[in-house]
């Protein structure tokens, strides 16, 4: 989805991914991105997992 609609780079996707697999089990179901996306709207925490959710900023 994100490299069709924003052309995102792969790499930089696998690196997100790496990030937001919390439980490394390979996968993201709709709890974990969701739980994903509200503690991005709602975190203080600059090193929490879901600041990842669009990818690196840097």
């Amino acid at each position: 989805m994100y490299i069709r609609t924003l052309g995102a780079d792969p790499e930089a996707l696998a690196a997100a991914f790496t990030q937001l697999d919390i439980d490394g089990d390979g996968s993201l179901n709709s709890q974990g991105t969701r739980k994903a996306t509200e503690e991005y709207c709602t975190s203080e925490d600059p090193q929490a997992p879901s600041n990842w959710l669009f990818g690196s900023f840097s």
